[in-house]
């Protein structure tokens, strides 16, 4: 049966889950996370996907983002596949990085959303990377950054504020509470994976009236842009694929990979550099700056790469 594509309308909230094959680590160190940071910066201001929070696990990350001007699939595609590069290029590996498809269901109201971003930004707690208390400082989620003790103008915070109080103190002490609260219902595996949480909203309890009705204003108060009651499913172009990309040019021109990256100025090499630029562009969406990064060239010289494999595409 083939796959339903997914659902991907514009304004709606995606909470986004990717995990290294076989659960292995993506994450190695802080040079791994600073980069896949920068490259989600870069991301989100280029594409004007509205980021809410993520958290960065040894061996998956979670995402809580709004499909703005780029749909989620492309959004994703880039992100996964320029880390990917990038991490097999640094730890000297090849094959593919993350577990089939990265998993993506839609948020339907806003009580589901402060569930959701409570579960994310208390992950890294739960996987052992921070106590609680050091939450607030934590670089890999979006907890710091919502308590404004990370400068990150990428981050969607304001609007994530707005849904607790009327003044940003007022707001963060709100939110605050929320995340400290232990009688809140959280997302597990079963409840993630299942449309009827989507469909139905997740109960939320709370400890005392004054917490339960800052927790009512909370939700009931709306989105610049509103929920869309749509479930996502399954994509149709799938998990970026770089592995696959390689052993095709690979194949094909009877090339290595480090022949690849080198600058070996052979013509069959050149032409598989340059059949491999058109694909990263045409399949995977990468701009040239990218591909020039990944391929440790100019983006002039991308642009040549490309040139050249449009002329000798049929030979």
């Amino acid at each position: 049966m083939p796959r339903m594509p997914r659902t991907d309308a514009p304004g709606m909230i995606h909470h986004v889950v990717a995990r290294g094959i076989e659960r292995r680590q993506i994450f190695m160190d802080d040079r791994d996370r600073d980069f896949f940071l920068q490259r989600l910066t870069d991301l989100v201001q280029a594409t004007e996907n509205p980021l809410y929070t993520f958290a960065l696990i040894p061996n998956h990350f979670h995402l809580l983002v709004r499909r703005g001007k780029t749909p989620m699939h492309t959004f994703m595609q880039r992100l996964l596949t320029s880390y990917a590069i990038y991490f097999n290029k640094r730890h000297n590996r090849s094959g593919h990085l993350f577990q089939n498809r990265y998993k993506s269901v839609a948020c339907t109201d806003e009580a589901y959303f402060i569930v959701l971003l409570r579960y994310i930004n208390l992950n890294p707690v739960k996987a052992g990377l921070c106590s609680h208390e050091d939450l607030k400082y934590f670089r890999y989620s979006g907890h710091a950054c919502i308590l404004g003790n990370r400068n990150t103008p990428w981050l969607a915070s304001n609007e994530v504020l707005s849904l607790f109080g009327d003044t940003l103190d007022r707001s963060r002490e709100a939110y605050s509470r929320i995340m400290d609260e232990d009688d809140i219902l959280m997302p597990n595996d079963e409840v993630f994976s299942s449309s009827k949480a989507t469909q139905s909203g997740i109960a939320i309890s709370y400890a005392d009236g004054e917490q339960r009705a800052m927790a009512q204003t909370a939700v009931t108060k709306p989105f610049k842009s509103s929920f869309t009651l749509i479930e996502s499913g399954e994509s149709d172009s799938g998990e970026p694929d770089i592995s696959a990309l390689y052993s095709q040019i690979i194949a094909k021109y009877d090339v290595t990979e480090k022949e690849l990256l080198s600058k070996n100025k052979t013509r069959r090499i050149v032409l598989a550099r340059s059949r491999l630029a058109k694909d990263m562009s045409h399949h995977l969406g990468l701009t040239r700056s990218e591909i020039a990064r990944q391929l440790s060239v100019s983006p002039s010289a991308v642009s040549k790469m490309l040139g050249r494999s449009e002329e000798n595409q049929d030979r």
